[in-house]
């Protein structure tokens, strides 16, 4: 019975450990955010059916609202990300009631040789060298709607172009590329809560469990000899305050006895302190449910925080 216990414990610190390779994964990992700027028509509704304004680009006519997009990528993880590590640029793909008309890198981090180019109509490709962590480059782009001809039955061109953009790529241990809309909101007093009392709940779990591994719950066992003179070990407790529960641990049964009745059934030779396993592994894996929840809400909330300071320190 006690290995069975002893393998209940390794697995709880084995859960532990799993838990705490879990947090150093989920920390350390490639990551890179969308920051859109801003998306603004370049004129308002109603001007192009003035007969007397014309709007040209490149010397042709346009009849079709046009809208100016400008955003920023940012390796927000802690990782850089490398060209040799791109197998197929990032790209942002409009619907087909838009059109990409040009783009151009507006600004990026000192020696970061950003490029951003149009694939074809609805596709914008982004490349780099090198994006170390922190670094950044912004793009700015001008998008085209369609003639209402050639929109189609589900149409979503009245919609603003930055909300039916597509993000895509082929870049090695990198997930979903994040979005963010600025103006990005520092977290408030609700989230500073949240950061603390799951701190100090992991705190807590981690110190409750250095304290169960240093002195760990024990039990009392008492080798005695019974009234045929065969000498085994037993366990007593209490369930009420006039009866006591013996158990035999050598040969397993359980009797009840009075208290004055348990020295006229047994001479007690010695006794011995054992760890109680099934308390101690209980613990255990309570407590790593325990840390290992709170510590998972205490990495998210850091790394929105840090993420969110990175984000202001572009604008």
């Amino acid at each position: 019975m006690d290995t069975i216990y002893i393998v209940l414990t390794v697995l709880g610190i084995g859960l532990a450990a799993m838990a705490v390779g879990t947090a150093r994964k989920y920390h350390k990992k490639t990551r890179l955010i969308y920051l859109n700027q801003v998306c603004v028509p370049l004129f308002v509704p109603g001007v192009l059916s003035l007969s007397d304004i014309r709007i040209l680009y490149q010397e042709k006519p346009i009849d079709t609202p046009l809208y100016f997009i400008s955003g920023y990528f940012l390796n927000s993880g802690n990782t850089d990300i490398p060209k040799s590590s791109i197998h197929d640029p990032v790209v942002m793909q409009l619907p087909k009631t838009y059109e990409w008309l040009n783009t151009l890198i507006i600004e990026s981090s000192p020696r970061v040789q950003a490029k951003c180019t149009r694939k074809n109509k609805s596709e914008l490709a982004f490349e780099w060298d090198l994006l170390k962590q922190d670094e950044f480059f912004q793009f700015g782009a001008l998008v085209k709607t369609l003639p209402s001809d050639r929109r189609g039955k589900d149409s979503k061109t009245s919609r603003n172009p930055s909300e039916v953009v597509s993000l895509s790529h082929r870049i090695v241990n990198l997930g979903n590329i994040d979005r963010e809309e600025f103006p990005v909101f520092e977290g408030g007093k609700k989230d500073w809560l949240k950061l603390i009392s799951s701190l100090c709940m992991t705190v807590f779990g981690v110190f409750v469990a250095i304290i169960f591994l240093i002195s760990p719950p024990r039990e009392v066992h008492y080798l005695v000899e019974d009234l045929n003179g065969e000498r085994i070990t037993i366990s007593i407790e209490a369930p009420r305050y006039d009866e006591l529960l013996v158990k035999g641990l050598d040969e397993e049964f359980s009797i009840r006895v009075k208290p004055n009745e348990l020295f006229t059934k047994y001479q007690f030779i010695n006794s011995m302190t054992r760890v109680d396993w099934p308390k101690l592994s209980g613990w255990i894996c309570l407590l790593t449910v325990v840390v290992f929840l709170s510590g998972r809400d205490v990495i998210r909330e850091y790394l929105s925080w840090k993420k969110k300071k990175k984000i202001k320190a572009i604008k």
